[in-house]
């Protein structure tokens, strides 16, 4: 790369050098004209005199030479600086692709996030950037994780993370702290007294929203499954509208309205009378299915399966910590430095998992609206794979970039993004994510399409036949191959950014932050 600059310049330099000597003959040539001499004799008076004592006539012609000349090699070292005079493959671990890469990050006056290091520099990306970074266990990712909230808290900015194992806000809090954040941590699947309260539904108005809402709560997953769950959602949908116009009106406080009458029917006529208009219409519209000679029986199986599959709504930790609010989501951004840990027990994500999505949705949702209202917010989604899936994520990814919630999604492969939310759903994320990352790839299917991602190169291949001579050709080959991919080391990445590819590094907190290394 050095030795291609060189080239460049002393070819720009030689150029100019060229040009402004043309233009001094030509206009010494036109002076000479003039005054009726021979150009050598005009050459031979400026040789002879001193610059001080030429005429204007010939000061201009010189002047005017150097400005062109000068102007001719800045052009041509513009034109030609970052030409290359060789040929070389592409290489992700050369400096020309770490320099690439890290040309198309953000600078220290814009908000930023931390995306690695290339070339041994790090790798910065704005805050309307959107990440996407996949990597089996074992290989990494967490580590990167910490250290990216470190560095954000080093620029002040507030975020809110998913703490599925939990472990991010023991690790991070004592820093935070110390950094001036106010640090918010949220746990409904265990009653700890020093965690703090929110609820959700009180940060969310729109009825399209609350409906998103109550889906992430009872998901489809099978569309043979649908009848029956759209049952279900209704009577939750009826009881979370009546008690959003409820002084105490959540999501715990809904199920207990549900839970608490034991007759169907008069819990029907109730809600009829509510003064949310949409729990009284949907209200009469099961009360109207049970009437009649052939009553609809999914009505009352709805009541029934609603309330056996959010049966650990009555768990007494998810009655405290979802009851009521100490903060309000919609908030972040407007009052300084906040750190907001949505914590969560993996071993309960199978029976609990849905009450995850359905925190993760509502933070998301309180974000959207207050985005022309705060500063940037940043999103980290650790282990999305891991849980149910947040609604209509995948497509408010491509509707967020402009509204300062730099989302990064955390997965470990891409059959978990199929899996949870849907088939097609990987092309969608790559097409929404600004930042693509992989760590060590242990699936074939994702190392095919990172190689493809990344692209081919060109290189030359030497046939001898059996003459001796040899013959040399050029052919079109993965700039890395899928195979290469499974054999990252710990903390090794391959990274996409705005059409550039590089493998590097994502540097673990306790290398970018020394105070964490294990004494």
């Amino acid at each position: 790369m050095l030795l291609d600059k060189i080239k460049s310049m002393v070819l720009a330099l030689a150029l100019g050098l060229m040009a402004a000597a043309t233009t001094a003959l030509a206009l010494f040539k036109l002076a000479a004209a003039r005054h009726g001499v021979a150009l050598g004799d005009a050459l031979a008076f400026a040789q002879r005199q001193q610059i001080g004592l030429w005429p204007a006539e010939l000061l201009a012609a010189a002047a005017l030479a150097v400005v062109l000349g000068v102007g001719v090699a800045t052009l041509l070292w513009w034109l030609l600086g970052s030409a290359r005079w060789t040929y070389r493959p592409r290489s992700l671990d050369s400096a020309e692709a770490a320099a690439d890469l890290r040309a198309r990050g953000t600078p220290p006056s814009k908000p930023r996030i931390f995306a690695g290091r290339f070339g041994g520099k790090p790798l910065y990306v704005s805050v309307e950037d959107r990440g996407l970074v996949i990597g089996p266990p074992g290989t990494g990712k967490t580590a990167f994780l910490i250290n990216q909230i470190l560095q954000a808290s080093h620029n002040g900015l507030p975020f809110a993370v998913v703490d599925l194992k939990p472990e991010l806000h023991k690790i991070l809090a004592s820093s935070l702290l110390a950094a001036g954040y106010h640090v918010l941590r949220i746990n409904p699947a265990r009653d700890e007294m020093d965690a703090d309260h929110w609820n959700p539904l009180a940060d969310v108005d729109d009825e399209t929203d609350i409906t998103e809402l109550c889906g992430a709560l009872l998901p489809i997953r099978d569309a043979k499954e649908a009848p029956f769950v759209e049952a279900q959602r209704d009577w939750l949908r009826a009881a979370v509208f009546h008690m959003k116009t409820q002084p105490s009106g959540s999501l715990p406080a809904a199920f207990n309205l549900l839970s608490g009458q034991s007759d169907p029917v008069e819990l029907l006529k109730m809600l009829e009378r509510s003064s949310s208009a949409t729990a009284a219409r949907l209200a009469r519209r099961m009360a109207a299915g049970l009437t009649g000679a052939k009553p609809d029986p999914l009505i009352l199986q709805g009541l029934t399966g609603c309330l056996r599959s959010l049966d650990y709504l009555g768990l007494p930790s998810v009655q405290a910590t979802l009851g009521r609010s100490d903060f309000s989501a919609r908030e972040l951004g407007k009052s300084g430095k906040v750190a907001l840990f949505l914590q969560f027990e993996e071993a309960k994500i199978g029976a609990l998992g849905p009450l995850l999505a359905f925190a993760a949705a509502g933070l998301l949702t309180a974000l959207i609206d207050t985005a022309g209202q705060r500063a940037p917010v940043a999103l980290f989604l650790d282990e999305l794979g891991n849980m149910p899936p947040i609604p209509g994520l995948a497509e408010k990814l491509n509707t967020i970039r402009s509204r300062h919630i730099p989302t990064w999604m955390y997965f470990q492969t891409t059959e978990q993004i199929e899996r949870r939310f849907g088939k097609g759903a990987t092309a969608v994320f790559f097409a929404s994510a600004d930042v693509q990352m992989v760590f060590r790839l242990n699936d074939h299917q994702t190392r095919k399409l990172i190689s493809d991602l990344v692209g081919v190169t060109e290189r030359k291949r030497y046939s001898e036949a059996s003459s001796g001579q040899v013959t040399v050709t050029r052919e079109s080959v993965a700039v890395i191959q899928p195979h290469e991919l499974g054999q990252l080391g710990i903390g090794q990445i391959v990274c996409l950014y705005r059409g550039a590819s590089a493998r590097g590094r994502a540097t673990p907190h306790f290398v970018e932050f020394p105070e964490f290394r294990r004494k």
